[in-house]
């Protein structure tokens, strides 16, 4: 079969040839987890084009059936050649935003169809490329970055500014906060959890907290303590986040069976304190 074409040139027409190999390399290697991640970056790819432009005169339906889930039932080598040959030079013609598509959703009972919004691809176990095309669109639609500022910071939000959160979630904004909630496992009615999610954490500030925190109660911790803390830390950093739960199962519990509360003692109000602007609810 065709190997990926080592050279200099990234057009987007070698990227496109590319694409197009990989998925015909993982479709015969049975890879479904890359399958997957490779169809739905070409999807992605293909919702970006211009397709108003003449060029597409004789390509326009092509796309359009690629959009959908039945244009990648056929993934033999000579279709996908086919559609190698007859979109490459056409990947240049292409605009910043994706429109709304449909994806191929492969699981271990069998081939379902979703229907999703724009950047709402299922890209297998990897979650990165759809946590970015989230953030993109909460930044953007977001108009008071001061917000966002904050959520990143563990600042409080105003009751103004938490309306100017719910206000994004319109009928012409492309996710939903039931679709954030289940993609984060964060309950709904934790809405700032939910954007915290995508926007990340101001790591830091986080890391100014955490050492604040010790040096104000350094002569009352023990190395477990200390230690617990840079866990507790690295988890909020780590996850954009950290639910209360979490401090009392692994691996708190492996220092104390009664986890954070039981590290810390008397000092645990002021470690909870600490999380606190911080935490995520999980939905249980």
């Amino acid at each position: 079969m065709t190997q990926w074409i080592e050279n200099n040139d990234d057009s987007d027409a070698v990227k496109f040839d590319n694409s197009i190999y990989k998925i015909m390399f993982n479709n015969i290697s049975n890879d479904k987890n890359n399958l997957i991640m490779e169809i739905n970056d070409v999807i992605e790819k293909l919702s970006r084009l211009k397709l108003n432009l003449n060029q597409f005169d004789s390509s326009r339906e092509l796309v359009k059936s690629l959009l959908q889930p039945s244009g990648w039932q056929n993934l033999s080598y000579e279709r996908l050649e086919k559609i190698r040959l007859n979109l490459r030079e056409l990947m240049k013609y292409k605009g910043q935003k994706a429109n709304s598509f449909v994806v191929l959703d492969v699981k271990d009972t069998g081939q379902v169809t979703k229907e999703i919004s724009a950047g709402s691809v299922l890209y297998g176990d990897n979650m990165e490329p759809y946590e970015r095309r989230v953030k993109l669109a909460i930044e953007d639609k977001l108009n008071d970055q001061i917000v966002v500022y904050k959520i990143r910071k563990g600042e409080k939000l105003s009751q103004d500014e938490m309306k100017s959160i719910y206000s994004i979630f319109g009928e012409d904004f492309v996710y939903s906060i039931d679709e954030l909630s289940g993609k984060t496992d964060i309950d709904k009615e934790d809405i700032v959890g939910i954007i915290r999610k995508f926007v990340g954490v101001d790591e830091a500030e986080l890391n100014k907290r955490f050492e604040e925190f010790i040096q104000k109660h350094h002569s009352k911790m023990n190395s477990t303590q200390i230690k617990t803390l840079e866990i507790i830390k690295n988890d909020i950093a780590k996850n954009r986040g950290i639910s209360f739960a979490a401090l009392f199962s692994e691996p708190y519990t492996k220092f104390n069976q009664n986890g954070v509360d039981g590290i810390f003692g008397k000092m645990a109000d002021d470690v909870f304190e600490l999380i606190k602007p911080f935490r995520a609810s999980y939905i249980s």
